[in-house]
């Protein structure tokens, strides 16, 4: 059994967990996209706390971002 890992971004006083932010991509991708999670092959995950932002690669096509905090 592997370990649970929780990893935080933080920055300026904010803080968000790397699955908040996973989190925030599903959500669009089920709500907004009308697609199952299941469909999700890979993704990849740049996160810019500068920013305030997460881009994001679903299926190596998809592309977005999300707001961090």
């Amino acid at each position: 059994m592997a370990a649970k890992q929780t990893i935080y971004v933080q920055y300026m006083g904010d803080e968000i967990t790397t699955d908040e932010i996973m989190k925030k991509i599903k959500e669009y991708w089920t709500k907004e996209l009308k697609k199952k999670v299941s469909e999700m092959k890979n993704v990849t995950v740049y996160v810019k706390p500068e920013e305030g932002k997460a881009y994001y690669v679903i299926n190596d096509e998809i592309t977005g971002d999300v707001a961090l905090f």
